[in-house]
């Protein structure tokens, strides 16, 4: 970014980056948790509060969101590879 293009204030630059990494498959603020055998259900309460059930009960997690429209989007990326539900 810094190269190749005009440069983008400190925020922007930040904001862009997180919008690629998110965008990734496999990628994204749950991604940790996906990987803890120990977590068995994950719940998004907002984009600041994530909590995790693990060891038979649930827990607050490290992982948050920039904003309402990154869960949005995480979201539907993941409801992408979904099954369809059958009536």
């Amino acid at each position: 970014l810094h190269a190749d293009g005009p440069v983008l204030a400190r925020p922007d630059r930040d904001r862009l980056v997180e919008d690629v990494i998110a965008a990734l498959p496999g990628a994204g603020p749950l991604e940790e948790l996906f990987r803890d055998e120990s977590v068995t259900e994950i719940l998004v309460l907002g984009p600041a509060l994530v909590v995790a059930h693990r060891n038979g009960g649930w827990v607050p997690t490290s992982a948050h969101y920039r904003d309402a429209d990154q869960v949005r989007a995480v979201a539907a990326r993941y409801a992408e590879g979904g099954v369809p539900l059958q009536p």
